[in-house]
Formats: structure tokens, sequence, C-alpha cells
């Protein structure tokens, strides 16, 4: 996608996951086939069929790994307690995805990948992605949840201070 595009997009996602997170829903299957980008660039996230409601003191463990391994998080992948920092990470392969054309683990066993492999820096595979914004990406999708962004909201609030000069261009 155009640079400018996929700032947009990606900003659009953040607000509907934020509002999800905020509402105690972490929707687990976080991938592209269900962000649904209306005319207006406005974003719809479907299918919760996977979702999770969580409660301060509440994390459930998933008896089955579920959704789309290219998007799954490392702890989703081992089946371990998720949280809102999961679709974070699903988000930042998403993000990698819009920026480059591909995602940083695609081929060979990517549920093994996701939890070892670190990605390529998607401007090596982009040179037009600025660096804050490859920064962003690789935040999000690192291997430990406490290393992520800890709240959607701190990702969006780092994504619309920043795309000023992306969308303003």
């Amino acid at each position: 996608l155009p640079l400018k595009d996929a700032v947009q997009i990606a900003i659009n996602v953040c607000d509907a996951l934020s509002c999800a997170h905020q509402n105690g829903v972490v929707h687990r299957d976080i991938k592209p086939s269900n962000i649904l980008v209306l005319n207006d660039r406005r974003i719809k996230i479907s299918d919760f069929g996977l979702i999770q409601l969580l409660t301060p003191t509440v994390l459930i463990r998933p008896a089955l790994v579920l959704g789309a391994p290219v998007y799954m998080s490392p702890e989703q992948i081992r089946r371990e307690a998720l949280d809102y920092r999961s679709d974070i990470y699903s988000f930042g392969i998403i993000l990698f995805e819009m920026l480059t054309g591909k995602t940083p683990f695609n081929e060979g066993d990517i549920a093994s990948r996701h939890i070892s492999e670190e990605p390529v820096p998607p401007a090596s595979l982009n040179s037009k992605i600025p660096r804050w914004l490859e920064n962003v990406v690789l935040k999000c999708i690192k291997k430990k949840p406490e290393e992520r962004y800890q709240q959607t909201d701190h990702l969006l609030k780092e994504l619309k201070s920043y795309s000023k000069f992306i969308l303003d261009s």
C-alpha cells in the first residue's frame, strides 16, 4: 500500500482495537480478512468468534490454538494466557505487511519462527518507511508481551503523533 494509506488504515484499525480493548474484549484473530476498509477509509473489525473477555484478575488460556498462524502472537501459539498485547502483535504483523507487501514469517515453520526468530527490519524491504514507523512496527511484534505497547491507546497516540508528517504531505 502507499505509505499514506497504510498509516491511515493503521490509525483506524488501532482506534477500533482500542475501543474493543477499553471494553474488555481481546479479539484473538486479528488478520487482514477480518478488517473491512470502507470507502471513506473507516474500519470495521469483523469475526468476533474467537473473542475473549478480560476481567482484571482473569486471563484465559486457550485450550486450542485458534486463528491464522501467520498473524498469531508467540504466546497464542504457545497456548499461554492472552491479553490485549496479543492483538497488538497481530496488528504489528499486518502493519508490516501493509508497508512491505509481505509478512515477516511466511514460509517454513511459521509458528516456530514467530516464537524464536527476529523479523527483518521492514525498511530493509521498503526504503520509504520512516525510522519512527519501523520502530512502531518492531515494538508491536516484540516476542515478549512486556516489551510491546502495553495498551492500544499508547500505540494509537504514537501513530497519530508522527503520522502528521505523512498524512499532511
